[in-house]
């Protein structure tokens, strides 16, 4: 994943299973929104938008997930994890993005 425009433009040159973007602002309480702009969908499981927590091997399949609350893009549905088994949970939210949308988030 390459970072841009003072990290706030996140490409993807090259096809690799579970990149991911991270912030480096701790969010503790309040509002917060920004907004993703969806410049090009090249694969069903492409994008990604939402909050997590730090993890220590963000690039792993198993970690891809782990406390993390947002929306597939390319699919339209929410992820979050079970509030007794931690294990992701997916559900129908919405139509999948096409290149072009603007994501906001709300968090």
């Amino acid at each position: 994943m390459k970072l841009s425009g003072n990290n706030l433009i996140a490409k993807k040159d090259n096809y690799i299973d579970y990149e991911g973007v991270y912030g480096n602002v701790r969010i503790s309480s309040g509002l917060h929104f920004w907004t993703v702009t969806i410049d090009r969908i090249q694969d069903m499981n492409d994008v990604m938008i939402g909050v997590s927590s730090k993890m220590s091997n963000p690039g792993s399949q198993h970690h891809a997930y782990d406390k993390f609350y947002g929306w597939h893009a390319t699919n339209g549905r929410k992820l979050r994890p079970h509030s007794t088994t931690g294990k992701t949970e997916q559900k129908d939210y919405g139509q999948p993005a096409k290149q072009g949308d603007v994501i906001g988030v709300l968090l």
